[in-house]
């Protein structure tokens, strides 16, 4: 995507590890670093997920749009 720069990444990374299970998660050594010098581990989750067994969006709880269009995750309890 031509318009994903560094921080429009991480927006995203944050976002797929701040949902109800996440997909992501910074490992213990790095969670004080610099947001561009910490290190991501998969979790379960993002194993299954690149696996084609689990749906992404059924963990997503936000709002993100995508070409004009709201794409809504479930609410969080």
């Amino acid at each position: 995507l031509p318009y994903l720069g560094d921080l429009m990444f991480w927006a995203d990374v944050q976002r797929m590890m701040e949902c109800i299970d996440p997909v992501f998660t910074i490992t213990p050594d790095d969670t004080n670093q610099n947001w561009a010098e910490r290190t991501l581990a998969l979790t379960d989750t993002g194993h299954r997920t690149l696996a084609g067994q689990h749906n992404y969006l059924n963990n997503f709880t936000g709002t993100r749009w995508v070409g004009g269009v709201a794409i809504n995750g479930r609410k969080q309890a």
